[in-house]
């Protein structure tokens, strides 16, 4: 720790890192180590990260009696001043958002971006006020202990007492190290904090509002009011955390961070990107450090959960919530760096983003060679909102005329099921902002670990785990992935309301099969491949359908999926349907089963599906473990 000296108070600060300064603004009762998991995580990612001990802390001398706002803002004014930083992005948590609304009035044009947490904007009520000033004296009166005590169970959430024994550990440890007459000084100050309301229409400069699911002190609601009233503000709830998310769920939190900047400051930063964080993300998703815990942790099997007194939104019935179901979500998130619902089937979760995203909408534009059963829902779903509309992605001038001839949902799937035709989901996300239609990507094919639709565009991905992502063919499931929080309520009330749940045997058994997906893709993707160039040379093959030997898609497929180009090809036999049958029922190893992804192979005639557009002679196979010999023999 540093230390800077303002005449009577000296300020202890951690500065760590290079690049685009963040300020981290911490509120009392608390000190800068509440912000060390961010520390950390910015300095890993190209950010200057500096961490002040504001009046009250550490090192610093009390000033007695009152400290306004305004003093805090000044105090960080004066560091970024002694460390030669002319502009910052200020990041402020609970009574250090308010500081940093503060900084953001009285020095506008030293922000580059603005990130509050679990902020409030309005001047404190009368009885708010009053409540404050009580609580000062009795801080002067009987020290920090007993608040403390107090009120820990609302500063975190009930699953992080729970749960996580080490960040309550570490929140009481703060409030009962902070110096009486420095939280004292900060609560009178406080109360007489101005009303920010009518600023927040004038700021210039990216914000992010950042809020914890469960936080008493901030409502979620109130968060959401606050971030309308900024031009260009986004919201991000942070599930199953508190007043101080950034310790109860610091993974979510860095991630909503990381992407924040890096949008608001382009160039400056560097991302996560898919590799070893989301992979390891996979493997230890609804693990616990706990003495004595299971390395793996078992089902939970319950239907209700105890429960006391009002409605929230901690556990209680088994439609709502579910720990493993949260802990596959917290995985599948990783992917994508993003928020996953789980639905009881890929159906279900495409039928509840269609309601989400339908609604006062004249039109879905549907991929013609798409999978059939997404166009028949689109079909069906027509007297409760938009018009399903066929179109072809590779043809991205006809997809702009239909975006612009009324308003639209644009439903990408790429690569298609089952011709595996490729799409630029680059060139239609921009076509699909340019006309206000969100644009949603079927990407059960390729997953998120082959294809990341989020980065190139999509405001939600779909995937069906009962294929690759789950891998084993034991399991029906599926699940939306977004980063739009708005969107991301809606698809948890559609999935509770319309009773479209996971069970929990099965989200344990898609979980454990998730955490090999990145292996099983690199081997079956390889092997798929093997096999399309070699029926790409087979006298009774008239044509084969794999992104990776595509010549017209092949440049766009390794820019898309760089990974890999997924398990699934098809092939058309020279000849017609009782031909392909007859291909299909003579293997020995490969199984005649529909679906795909699992870790046997497996083929069929597609064609003999009602409702499936696809040629009579046209075999789909799904590329398993086995090796590419033994299975390039057995079709042959």
């Amino acid at each position: 720790m540093s230390i800077w000296h303002a005449g009577e108070v000296s300020i202890g600060y951690d500065d760590t890192g290079g690049g685009a300064p963040v300020m981290l603004v911490h509120g009392h009762p608390f000190d800068r180590s509440m912000w060390y998991p961010q520390l950390a995580y910015l300095a890993s990612h190209g950010y200057r990260a500096i961490a002040p001990d504001l009046r009250g802390y550490g090192e610093s001398t009390v000033v007695p009696g009152k400290c306004p706002l305004h003093v805090f803002a000044r105090d960080i004014a004066g560091l970024l001043d002694h460390l030669e930083v002319p502009a910052a992005v200020l990041c402020g948590l609970s009574m250090g958002g308010q500081i940093v609304l503060e900084f953001s009035r009285l020095f506008p044009e030293r922000l580059l971006a603005v990130v509050l947490a679990d902020t409030s904007a309005p001047a404190d009520t009368q009885a708010g006020a009053a409540l404050r000033l009580a609580t000062a004296d009795r801080l002067l009166a009987e020290g920090m202990a007993g608040y403390a005590a107090e009120v820990l169970p609302k500063m975190v959430s009930v699953r992080t007492l729970r749960r996580r024994p080490d960040v309550a550990a570490h929140v009481s440890a703060m409030m009962r190290a902070t110096a009486p007459a420095g939280a004292a000084a900060a609560l009178r100050g406080r109360a007489e904090r101005p009303d920010y309301v009518g600023m927040l229409s004038d700021f210039t400069v990216p914000a992010l509002v950042l809020v914890g699911s469960d936080d008493e002190f901030t409502p979620p609601a109130d968060a959401r009011l606050l971030a309308d009233r900024i031009p260009l503000a986004t919201l991000t709830v942070i599930p199953d955390a508190g007043h101080l998310p950034n310790l109860e769920q610091p993974a979510a939190f860095n991630r909503a961070l990381g992407r924040f900047l890096l949008a608001a400051l382009p160039g400056r930063g560097r991302s996560d990107g898919l590799p070893e964080s989301a992979e390891a993300a996979i493997i230890h998703a609804g693990t616990s450090r706990e003495r004595g815990e299971p390395v793996v942790p078992p089902p939970v099997l319950a239907s209700i959960f105890e429960s006391a007194g009002e409605p929230g939104d901690d556990l209680a019935y088994g439609r709502n919530g579910n720990p493993t179901w949260q802990a596959l979500e917290r995985a599948l998130g990783a992917i994508e760096d993003a928020d996953a619902v789980a639905f009881s089937s890929g159906q279900a979760a495409a039928m509840a983003l269609m309601l989400a995203l339908a609604r006062g909408r004249d039109q879905i534009l549907v991929p013609r060679d798409g999978y059939y059963n997404v166009r028949e829902l689109a079909r069906r779903l027509r007297p409760h909102g938009a018009e399903a509309i066929t179109v072809d992605l590779q043809d991205p001038a006809g997809v702009e005329r239909e975006l612009g001839r009324a308003s639209s949902v644009l439903w990408a799937e790429s690569p298609t099921n089952p011709l595996l035709r490729l799409a630029d989901l680059a060139a239609l996300g921009r076509l699909a902002a340019a006309a206000g239609a969100p644009m949603v990507v079927d990407n059960t094919v390729a997953t998120g670990v082959l294809q990341q639709p989020l980065r190139l565009g999509a405001v939600a991905s779909l995937c069906s785990l009962t294929k690759s992502a789950s891998g084993h063919s034991d399991l029906i499931l599926g699940a939306v992935v977004t980063r739009d929080q708005d969107l991301l309520a809606e698809l948890r009330s559609w999935r509770a309301l319309g009773g479209a749940i996971a069970g929990p045997f099965e989200t344990w058994l898609a979980l454990r099969g998730l955490r090999t997906l990145p292996l099983r893709l690199e081997r079956q993707s390889a092997t798929a491949l093997a096999i399309a160039e070699y029926l790409t040379a087979h006298p009774r093959v008239a044509a084969v359908h794999y992104p990776g030997t595509c010549a017209r898609t092949r440049d766009l497929a390794r820019a898309q999926m760089p990974r890999g180009f997924g398990p699934l090809l098809s092939f058309e036999l020279d000849g017609g349907a009782a031909e392909a049958d007859a291909v299909v029922t003579a293997a020995r190893l490969i199984v005649p089963a529909t679906s795909f992804g699992g870790v046997e192979s497996s083929w069929e005639r597609r064609g003999r599906w009602p409702g499936e557009s696809a040629p009579d002679s046209l075999i789909r196979l799904s590329a398993g473990l086995e090796p590419a010999a033994d299975l390039i023999a057995d079709i042959d």
